[in-house]
């Protein structure tokens, strides 16, 4: 009888202890909205469908050296969508070397040096008397960085927004966070002429 009872109580205690290795598989686990690649960030805006457009934008506004340098920076990066406030056309102008500069100062607002992880932006928001951190772009803009219903979001000035939909992408020189807005919100570029549309000078000199 004892020799019974010992039995089911060894059974009973190997039912009820975790597989082995169970609570390191469940440790090691990573956070979802954290990953990292091995490449650079403009390697990872080139090798990513969503980031087509945006690819497109660093290309003609020459800041592919930035996104390959050493860094660190952290990258808003407005997906497809958020480029879609522009009409087709209107994208492809904006992609003409006679737009570059202001491509260029467009991005740039997007960019901050330093690797700044989501946890970090969260902790220094909820340090701040404020609510609200600043971060100086490599253009030399402030990003407003606040809390909104537990989401990060970035404003501006005029009342603009965008919100960080994905988070903490990291690669080896930097981290992306993905927004779903192109800030600042922009104005339509102007179209420029293509060869066809040019007017023909029909004047003939004297």
């Amino acid at each position: 009888m004892r020799i019974t009872i010992i039995m089911a109580v060894l059974a009973l205690a190997a039912c009820e202890e975790p597989p082995r290795g169970m609570d390191n598989a469940l440790s090691a686990q990573p956070a979802e909205h954290a990953t990292m690649v091995d490449g650079t960030l403009g390697e990872m805006i080139a090798a990513d469908e969503q980031f087509s457009s945006l690819s497109s934008a660093i290309a003609a506004a020459s800041l592919g050296p930035t996104l390959a340098g050493d860094g660190p920076y952290t990258l808003f990066a407005p997906t497809n969508r958020a480029f879609a406030v522009y009409a087709p056309e209107q994208l492809q102008a904006l992609l003409q070397p006679a737009n570059q500069a202001s491509l260029a100062r467009m991005l740039s607002h997007h960019i901050v040096p330093g690797e700044l992880l989501s946890g970090e932006l969260i902790g220094r928001i909820e340090r701040s008397e404020d609510g609200h951190v600043d971060l100086v772009t490599t253009r030399g803009t402030v990003l407003r960085v606040t809390m909104v219903d537990g989401h990060l979001v970035l404003g501006e000035e005029d009342g603009a927004t965008a919100t960080i939909v994905t988070m903490d992408l990291g690669a080896n020189n930097g981290v992306i966070h993905v927004i779903d807005r192109l800030l600042p919100a922009p104005s339509a570029p102007p179209i420029l002429p293509t060869d066809e549309d040019a007017p023909v000078d029909n004047q003939v000199a004297a």
